[in-house]
């Protein structure tokens, strides 16, 4: 595959969420040859915009937390939120309980 292709690839499966079964099909590759082509697209993409994710300085994060927040964690320094994205129901039990969301009422993966 071209470079081109591997990052259309990748930023089809960020942006739906496609299955890399579906990608392989689209691509004319294996599932699991999308799997590792994805791996190291992301792994080259996050050391690329490392420089851009800046820390400020605790002073002013404290400054700009909510006071409710502020009382409530004397220690907060930053809030992370995750994503959910729609997924098959898996065969297995256990996984399926595992992916169970009862806030969105449908088996998810949860991406931070």
């Amino acid at each position: 595959m071209s470079v081109k292709a591997e990052l259309v690839l990748v930023l089809m499966n960020i942006r739906f969420g496609l299955t890399n079964a579906f990608l392989a099909y689209l691509f004319g590759v294996s599932a699991a040859r999308c799997s590792c082509i994805f791996n190291n697209w992301v792994k080259f993409m996050a050391q690329q915009v490392k420089s851009l994710v800046l820390w400020p300085p605790k002073d002013l994060l404290r400054k700009t937390i909510f006071s409710t927040s502020k009382a409530k964690y004397p220690k907060l320094r930053c809030t992370l939120d995750c994503s959910k994205t729609f997924i098959y129901r898996p065969r297995d039990l256990y996984l399926q309980a595992t992916a169970w969301s009862d806030y969105k009422h449908h088996n998810t993966i949860r991406v931070l």
